[in-house]
């Protein structure tokens, strides 16, 4: 009678593991990625279409990145009232109601968060067990 033993080190065990769950945990990521991605743009506001056709949701291992327009994350974080000054001149020149303004400083009245992102996020992620099932299912 033939007997096989084989036997594996604590942490040569826990690399396999790791590198299993890695696996699945990528994988789920792909798929993923693109519907949060679709949910996204979706939902994003639209005023002249930039922010929509700039967003982007990509996989990379199992890390999901968002990349948008510069002023996305204050989209996301919203702006404190704050005071605006020139930088590079001694006035700031502006038009309202057709008129050209020239001033010293300007109080920009902050806004809050826009809640597409965190409403978009959470709409998404309930499909991500669905998502990680079928990754285990075709495994």
């Amino acid at each position: 009678m033939l007997e096989v033993k084989v036997q594996f080190s604590n942490l040569e065990l826990i690399e396999r593991l790791r590198r299993a769950v890695s696996g699945i945990g990528a994988k789920a990521a792909r798929r993923w990625a693109p519907r949060f991605e679709a949910v996204l743009k979706s939902s994003a506001p639209q005023r002249t279409g930039k922010l929509q056709r700039m967003l982007r949701v990509e996989a990379v291992g199992d890390v999901v990145t968002v990349g948008g327009p510069d002023y996305l994350a204050y989209l996301v974080k919203g702006v404190k009232p704050h005071m605006i000054y020139p930088r590079k001149a001694s006035v700031l020149r502006f038009e309202v109601k057709g008129e050209l303004v020239y001033t010293k400083r300007v109080s920009h009245p902050g806004f809050p968060p826009q809640p597409f992102f965190t409403r978009s996020l959470d709409m998404s992620l309930r499909l991500l067990p669905e998502m990680i099932m079928e990754v285990l299912e075709n495994a």
